[in-house]
């Protein structure tokens, strides 16, 4: 992963990242969409900066990150993506398990 931009080259990294992780990603948001558990809205400006982001976290721990180790991070309010929620998801409780909820 770290390598990747360097042997690849930028654009040619880039392009195994559309094909791959970024497809499976918008093809994931669609189907919530779908579902109703993400209001009704296009995908692809929701999953530019969410696959950024992952890119991004996914450098940090190849580079010796360790997730939830020193960095201070807390969960946002209202959880991931809450407000993308729809109102029915959002009021009953944004889809979460309760604690000690199992699977």
């Amino acid at each position: 992963m770290v390598d990747a931009p360097t042997v690849l080259g930028w654009d040619g990294w880039r392009a195994l990242d559309e094909e791959s992780s970024a497809r499976h990603l918008a093809e994931a948001l669609e189907a919530l969409v779908a579902a109703g558990t993400l209001a009704d809205q296009p995908v692809e400006p929701l999953a530019r900066p969410l696959s950024g982001a992952m890119d991004e976290a996914a450098l940090w721990i190849a580079r010796g990150g360790a997730p939830g180790r020193g960095t201070g991070a807390r969960p946002a309010p209202g959880g991931p993506a809450g407000p993308g929620l729809t109102p029915a998801r959002r009021a009953a409780g944004g889809g979460r398990r309760a604690a000690g909820g199992g699977s």
